[in-house]
Order: structure tokens, then sequence, then C-alpha cells
């Protein structure tokens, strides 16, 4: 017995269905990447520093400390010392706030259970205690 497909519609399908079976496979072991609530992100995080070597400008690492009042205080040589605000808003989002943004910033943070974090196009790591390099 053989089973022939004509190409179109339902050929897709199945070349989607078994792709995305084959891409599962791939990742066994590997728990999928989970979005955090801000309250679930500032228990992790409140207190720590935040190291990203992916900047949105060029430059070196940023080290911001992300301490426990809410204060965000920045690392990056041109902005040492800047402080900015981070909070839980009411929709259980994180909210950052940097002087020279228009606006406060929200989202969630997508943990990808290999140290490595997710906000709005910046990936971090959380290290603990509030000392960063210079």
């Amino acid at each position: 017995m053989s089973l022939s497909f004509r190409a179109g519609r339902g050929t897709a399908v199945v070349f989607l269905l078994l792709a995305s079976v084959s891409l599962g496979a791939c990742n066994q072991g590997e728990p999928d990447p989970t979005l955090l609530t801000g309250t679930e992100f500032s228990r992790l995080a409140a207190g720590n520093t935040i190291y990203s070597d992916m900047a949105v400008a060029p430059g070196p690492p940023v080290y911001v400390q992300m301490k426990a009042d809410g204060v965000l205080v920045s690392s990056r040589r041109e902005v040492a010392g800047q402080t900015g605000r981070w909070r839980v808003n009411e929709r259980d989002l994180l909210c950052i706030q940097w002087p020279e943004w228009a606006h406060e910033s929200c989202g969630y943070v997508t943990d990808y259970h290999t140290g490595e974090y997710w906000w709005r196009g910046n990936l971090f790591r959380i290290l603990p205690g509030q000392a960063y390099a210079s």
C-alpha cells in the first residue's frame, strides 16, 4: 500500500506537522521559555544586579543595580551612576523608567531557564548582589 499526496495545502499541513514534531524532539530535556510576571521577576531580581552585554547602544556591557526600593543604578561609563526607577504595575508587568525616556516601558520577562532572561529586546543575566565591574 502506498500513500501519495498532491502538492497543495494538504502537503503544506503535513509538512508543518512533521516539522513541529521534529523540532519538539530536538528540544527534549530543555524546558520551554516561560513568561514571568512582574511579581515573579521582582522576587528574583530585587537587590541584585542585571548584566547585559547586548546593549541597545554600542559600548561595553551594562550592569544595572536593581535595588529593592525600586531604584535602578547604571554602570555605563557615559551615564555611570544614573538612576532610574522600576516597579510592578497593576497588570503585573515589569516597568522601567530612565530619565531620558519619554515614558515608562512595561512588559513581561521571558525566562529561558538557562540563566538568561529577555525583556523588551534585551537579553540579560541576574548576578547576585549589588556589585558590578566598572
